[in-house]
């Protein structure tokens, strides 16, 4: 089969990471599979370690421009289906499938906002599958769009395991020294994009007021983004000296095995990645009880869940994680044992391929040779 992806860059985020490993396994399984991405991000990237992924960068300048190069490059994967991720890469993707190149397309959407404005909701409407990666988001879609439901379905965030099960001790201790940091401090963190919607700034408020037993705890925030600059000033005023900002990353698995606890203060997920990645790697986790996240973690059995932009709630739970780290461990192994069962991006990737060919023989169509 040969599948070709579109996505909307390779920035390091949640979407990137999965779209690259689903790719991996795709490829491994004797696919053929190329990634487009319609726009150039800034900073570090994520990009498939398999060299026989076809890649290509499409630099959306002007919509025209972006269509016309769109087509070249899909022109050269020759391609029996696409998977489009979010909706500014759907909109391109499937007006080029389905007007052009007449071939079916899947529509993954990985967040909970709704398209705006008339062409992005005709293209939902209109794509031949859609993957919703929550619960939650699959209820969205099928209420926003009435008749839309019996062509959705859901297959969850996948992620590859095996970086975050080695061991990497040594790894880590050498990062606590480069960050100034103890090997008895006690070190929260989290991995998000510094945009509002994150809520990064309720975090450092409530880690702000945690001691233990008069030696305070310090914070890692990784990622980058629009709140960054707000957010330093903020730490600066209210736990000075404690809060460090690592930047965007590529080394997650090392970064997560110096932490003693990963907390996620989101207003707005999907189904995230970063959270996945805390389990594979047993960090014992806080997060809010926002998307996809109710349904990957179970509260006080392989997490401690709060409510939303409720800074009291999470301080408590993690003041609750600083006083009974035997209770967290629990959490974390049972947590690890979830992303085993349910988020193997093994399982995940034979999920869509079982949607492709459902997609493809409802079209009466083979898949040509990889």
């Amino acid at each position: 089969m040969k599948i070709c992806h579109v996505i909307p860059d390779f920035q390091i985020g949640g979407l990137q990471r999965m779209v690259v490993d689903l790719a991996e396994v795709q490829r491994a399984a004797g696919h053929q599979v190329g990634i487009v991405a319609i726009e150039r991000g800034y900073g570090p990237e994520i990009l498939p370690r398999n060299p026989e992924i076809i890649i290509c960068r499409v630099d959306r300048k002007n919509h025209a421009q972006c269509f016309a190069r769109l087509l070249a490059a899909l022109w050269r994967l020759k391609p029996d289906l696409l998977n489009t991720h979010n909706i500014v890469a759907h909109v391109y993707g499937f007006y080029l499938g389905r007007r052009i190149l007449r071939i079916p397309t899947v529509y993954t959407k990985h967040g909970v906002l709704l398209p705006q404005g008339r062409r992005q909701a005709h293209a939902v409407r209109h794509a031949d599958r859609i993957v919703a990666v929550s619960e939650e988001v699959r209820r969205l879609y099928a209420a926003a769009y009435p008749g839309i439901a019996g062509k959705i379905a859901r297959i969850p965030t996948g992620l590859q395991l095996a970086p975050y099960e080695e061991a990497r001790t040594e790894r880590a201790a050498s990062l606590r020294a480069a960050f100034g940091l103890a090997s008895s401090d006690f070190v929260a963190g989290t991995i998000s994009r510094l945009d509002p919607v994150k809520n990064i700034g309720t975090l450092i408020g409530a880690f702000a007021r945690l001691d233990r037993a008069g030696r305070l705890p310090k914070l890692l925030i990784v990622g980058d983004g629009p709140a960054k600059d707000a957010w330093a000033r903020l730490a600066e005023e209210l736990a000075p000296g404690r809060v460090i900002f690592a930047g965007p990353r590529t080394d997650v698995p090392d970064l997560l095995a110096l932490l003693d606890l990963f907390v996620l203060p989101s207003d707005v997920e999907g189904a995230p990645m970063c959270l996945l990645e805390a389990m594979a790697a047993r960090v014992p986790i806080v997060a809010t009880r926002v998307g996809a996240v109710p349904d990957m973690l179970a509260d006080e059995v392989s997490a401690l869940l709060v409510p939303k932009q409720d800074a009291d709630a999470l301080f408590e739970k993690m003041r609750f994680a600083l006083a009974h780290p035997e209770a967290l461990r629990t959490l974390a192994e049972n947590a690890g044992r979830r992303v085993r069962e349910c988020f193997r991006i093994e399982d995940i990737a034979r999920a869509y391929i079982r949607e492709y060919e459902r997609m493809l023989e409802a079209h009466g169509r083979e898949p040509a040779p990889a």
